[in-house]
């Protein structure tokens, strides 16, 4: 969501959500448990994934320069970093890097360089999600007047391209390819599009006649056939929506799925929600949209909470947004994004959000995690072992996994007989007996003559 979306004016009535853009949140009640328990269970293709929107990402201002090593060389300290939280899959975007936008590509032949770089620095230790689209991700307005390309046929023919050099398979792959990029997003989006002109728009045109349900549904539709013809095994992200527990949200998903074809293009719906209100609207959105499209995952590919209340309770909204999104049906979700921007950066400047990251930026291009990070790191370590897909909600703060195992995302809560846990933050173990606070990882009570421990 890098760029315009924190930004963009009152359209349909609801404004900027996040904080930093003095945006209200609307009031949405959460949905209830009985809401949630009608709906058809999560998918559960697999555990539930925790992963990081465009966690290996370059600055423009560097890639301008076209330094290659220079570019590796910071992907490499990227991937150090989502590495070390535990990150399971790493969400790329045409709107940032790397621009792997059809028209980014026609315009720029060092782009596939700059994605190669990309694939490289994963090197297979971390699923990946492309993205492709007809034009750059969040700046379409300012690449073209129309949304639709012009020649749908070329469009699909590019895609296929770019699939096929990094699925893997040994045919016309990217040189010395360790993994493949098994995840493939269509665009970013299309909802705001629709209903808000892009930040420093260079061209003038109607949101409301631009990227309209039905025109995204014909690129999507496109997308995912030339993603199918080019790996069989990949799987498809679509929608990407910004509003989807608006009104206006609702009706563009709506829209885009009663297009022949469109809902069999999908294999996995994705979407965002940006809020300071613990992942309420959030889920809101979840159970909305799983409503809308019953029998698909569901991932939330973009969501944060600020620091601005202190780096303690980031680390606890963390919990919370991640343990309200499982309640609601989400079966992963991917923060935004990995470091916040130095200090004499412009902080206001792409992205809007400079204080709603997993690492602080230091002196001399170093970093070091926040709280929230430490937290992000403890609870991926916890889900290698156990599953939050298909979690109930335990109270008004917590998420009792299949397990039995419980996230404490709010308040605290007194440990019972057999149970013990750990502190998120410090992952230091909580005595048995002792209240666990939030937010903290408790384990169920071990089988009758076992000890349970929190590693």
């Amino acid at each position: 969501m890098r760029g315009a979306a924190v930004w963009f004016a009152a359209a349909a009535g609801l404004g900027c959500l996040h904080p930093i853009c003095g945006g209200k949140t609307p009031v949405v009640p959460e949905p209830s448990a009985a809401s949630i328990a009608a709906l058809p269970p999560p998918a559960g293709e697999h555990r539930f994934l925790l992963g990081i929107n465009e966690a290996l990402a370059v600055p423009s201002k560097h890639r301008s320069k076209g330094d290659l090593p220079r570019i590796e060389q910071a992907l490499a300290r990227d991937m150090e970093s989502v590495s070390w939280l535990g990150a399971d899959v790493v969400r790329g975007h045409t709107g940032n890097f790397p621009a792997t936008s059809c028209s980014d590509l026609v315009a720029n032949a060092a782009a596939m360089d700059d994605a190669d770089a990309w694939v490289r620095a994963a090197a297979g230790r971390v699923a990946l999600v492309g993205m492709v689209s007809p034009w750059p991700g969040n700046q379409t307005g300012n690449a073209t007047d129309h949304y639709l390309p012009d020649d749908l046929d070329a469009y699909r023919a590019c895609v296929r391209g770019i699939v096929e050099r990094y699925d893997g398979d040994g045919f016309d792959d990217m040189p010395g390819l360790v993994g493949k990029v098994a995840y493939w997003e269509v665009d970013n989006e299309p909802d705001l599009k629709n209903t808000n002109v892009a930040r420093g728009a260079e061209r003038t045109y109607n949101p409301r006649q631009f990227a309209l349900p039905s025109e995204y549904a014909r690129v999507l539709v496109a997308s995912s056939a030339a993603i199918r013809e080019a790996d069989p095994t990949a799987k498809v992200l679509g929608l990407g929506l910004y509003r989807p527990h608006a009104a206006n949200g609702r009706g563009y998903l709506r829209d885009v799925v009663a297009h022949p074809g469109a809902l069999d293009a999908i294999d996995i719906v994705s979407i965002h929600t940006y809020a300071p209100d613990d992942g309420v609207l959030l889920a809101s959105g979840i159970v909305a949209t799983r409503l809308a499209i019953p029998g698909k995952p569901l991932w939330v590919t973009e969501t944060n909470a600020d620091d601005l209340q202190g780096e303690a309770e980031q680390a606890r909204k963390l919990a919370a947004v991640v343990g309200r999104a499982a309640i609601a049906g989400a079966e992963a979700l991917f923060w935004h994004t990995l470091a916040d921007p130095p200090a004499n950066v412009d902080r206001e400047g792409p992205g809007g959000m400079p204080n709603s990251s997993l690492f602080r930026s230091l002196p001399g291009g170093n970093t070091e995690p926040k709280p929230a990070g430490q937290a992000f790191r403890s609870l991926s370590a916890r889900l290698r072992d156990d599953n939050l897909v298909g979690a109930v909600a335990e109270g008004a703060g917590a998420a009792r996994l299949r397990s039995g195992a419980i996230l404490l995302f709010g308040g605290t809560m007194p440990l019972q007989a057999g149970q013990s846990g750990m502190n998120l933050v410090t992952g230091q173990a909580i005595a048995p007996g002792a209240p666990a606070t939030a937010p903290a990882w408790i384990f169920p009570p071990a089988p009758l003559g076992q000890g349970v421990t929190p590693d």
